[in-house]
């Protein structure tokens, strides 16, 4: 059986003459554990100086991983147990992973005598993790889009997708040109042999011949399985321009003057509460107008932003509006965790998009919410 070791130093303080012992137990602090769990032990530190001060940190490929239950301590009674917590990322392979925490003594650096080097006392413990369990799945599609092309020209389209899991992944992805009445299909990918690597953020883009397509406006469909899995399954319209025209949206990069007018815009968007007793549903709502010549199928986009990374993107259903055409999209999301979210808003139509607005909403106990800005 193996048996924890006490971690001992002799220091030698600059301040006295004496010698003081600082020890800490068990050592090394293991953890065991699977991805996602949260794991609580106790580092025992012992010194014979009864009020001895010490700083504590962590490094090696675990410091994020470990919180401290303090980082700088006094030994009262020459005894003090620090918690240790160890919070496992997800989707991170099984292994042993390692780091250290180092307790250094607050007290003036101790010269070397005739090096004309100094010392800080202290002592390092090795913190080792032991990741077990099934290796799950992980992976999603964040996104898709289809841009508009000249007649002739082949359609760009893009899948954002996100693998989270420790392994990499082929997904089977299914892009296919359809008519605006889904009566007719037109051109077809499927890719089956796109590896995206392990834990990363990939954007896979696809060319499609616009053969036989002549200008007007046209449905991409985008799917997506793993391992027979539905991951993605959904519709998005694009245009297919004359040769030589443009959409206004695009002029200025393209240069000359537009001769079609793809245009929407949102006029107004805000957060409500759909559920103010319970504090859980939250209603987004945006107003769009179409103020092109041609007619548009457009989606509510809205994506949800907590600690600075995307918590949720969600998507509202397709809306056809003819030019001129007004309507008011929503749709309704209940956040999982309390906090303070930035609430980030627009519509996407015709592979172009509106300004974005944001609000600000807090989850707690009840819901609140605040006005929204273009940003």
């Amino acid at each position: 059986m193996k048996k924890a070791i006490l971690a001992l130093a002799v220091l030698f303080l600059a301040s006295t003459a004496e010698a003081v012992v600082l020890g800490a137990s068990p050592s090394p602090l293991a953890f065991k554990g699977t991805r996602g769990g949260s794991y609580l032990k106790h580092l025992t530190v012992s010194t014979t100086d009864e009020s001895l001060q010490c700083q504590v940190s962590v490094s090696g490929e675990i410091e994020k991983w470990v919180e401290l239950g303090a980082t700088s301590f006094t030994l009262q009674g020459g005894r003090y147990q620090l918690p240790v917590r160890v919070r496992v990322p997800e989707a991170m392979p099984n292994g042993v992973y390692a780091g250290k925490i180092l307790l250094r003594v607050s007290s003036a650096p101790s010269d070397v005598g005739g090096t004309g080097l100094s010392v800080v006392p202290g002592i390092s413990v090795k913190v080792l993790v032991e990741v077990k369990g099934e290796e799950g799945l992980w992976f999603r599609v964040l996104r898709v889009g289809v841009y508009n092309a000249k007649e002739g020209d082949p359609v760009k389209t893009e899948v954002m997708v996100k693998n989270s899991a420790a392994r990499p992944m082929i997904p089977s992805i299914t892009i296919e040109a359809l008519s605006y009445d889904k009566k007719t299909a037109y051109s077809k990918s499927t890719l089956a042999r796109e590896t995206v690597d392990a834990q990363s953020r990939e954007t896979v883009t696809t060319y499609l011949p616009s053969t036989g397509m002549k200008p007007g406006l046209y449905w991409m469909h985008f799917r997506a399985e793993f391992e027979g899995e539905e991951l993605w399954d959904s519709l998005e319209t694009f245009y297919v321009l004359e040769a030589g025209k443009i959409p206004a949206a695009s002029n200025a990069s393209a240069g000359g003057e537009p001769t079609v007018i793809i245009h929407g815009v949102l006029d107004d968007a805000f957060v409500s509460i759909g559920n103010p007793v319970l504090g859980e549903n939250v209603e987004v709502q945006a107003d769009f107008r179409n103020i092109g010549e041609v007619p548009l199928d457009a989606k509510l986009r809205v994506d949800f932003i907590k600690d600075g990374r995307v918590f949720a993107s969600k998507t509202g259903s397709n809306e056809y509006l003819e030019p001129g055409g007004a309507k008011r999209m929503n749709l309704m999301y209940k956040p999982a965790e309390q906090g303070e979210y930035t609430v980030r808003i627009w519509v996407e139509y015709a592979g172009l998009r509106t300004a974005v607005r944001e609000a600000k909403i807090t989850r707690g106990p009840c819901l609140t919410s605040t006005s929204t800005s273009t940003s």
